[in-house]
């Protein structure tokens, strides 16, 4: 017998996996991390700590998400989306500085003008992940098992 462990991304659609089912699936494997939630209305993150969800952040129109329950209400509502539950860098001891900062995603914005397309105009963003220069070697190593995300 091979004495392995394998970390397996937690990820998928709504429809085939639905968000009360992950969040107990969190709770009862006492799992630490963020899952983010991306649907048809907008998108969110919760936070988990040993399984129970601590904190949360919600980017949806017209919703007031001014408490954890009222955040969760709206994710909950979603009738289409997918989901992304973030560990494995943060298991491997490999810091996530979105998630350091408390924001919802790894965009920046930079100091170059986007190409508009109709309304639409502003300073181009970009989607990064940086490592600290001494966790990268940790960071392949991890992310390696999951080219798919890559």
């Amino acid at each position: 017998m091979l004495d392995t462990e394998v970390t397996v991304a937690l990820q998928g659609t709504l429809d085939t996996f639905a968000l009360p089912d992950v969040l107990r699936l969190l709770a009862s494997t006492k799992k630490v991390g963020r899952l983010r939630v991306t649907g048809d209305t907008g998108s969110g993150s919760l936070w988990v700590d040993g399984g129970s969800v601590v904190g949360s952040e919600l980017l949806v129109r017209g919703a007031e998400a001014d408490s954890l329950t009222e955040s969760l209400f709206n994710l909950l509502r979603f009738a289409n989306g997918s989901f992304t539950f973030e560990a494995a860098l943060q298991d491997g001891g490999v810091r996530i500085a979105h998630i350091d900062q408390g924001v919802n995603v790894p965009m920046y914005l930079t100091n170059r003008d986007a190409v508009p397309a109709g309304t639409m105009s502003g300073p181009l963003v970009v989607s990064m992940r940086p490592v600290p220069a001494a966790q990268v070697a940790d960071a392949v190593r991890i992310t390696s098992r999951y080219p798919a995300v890559h």
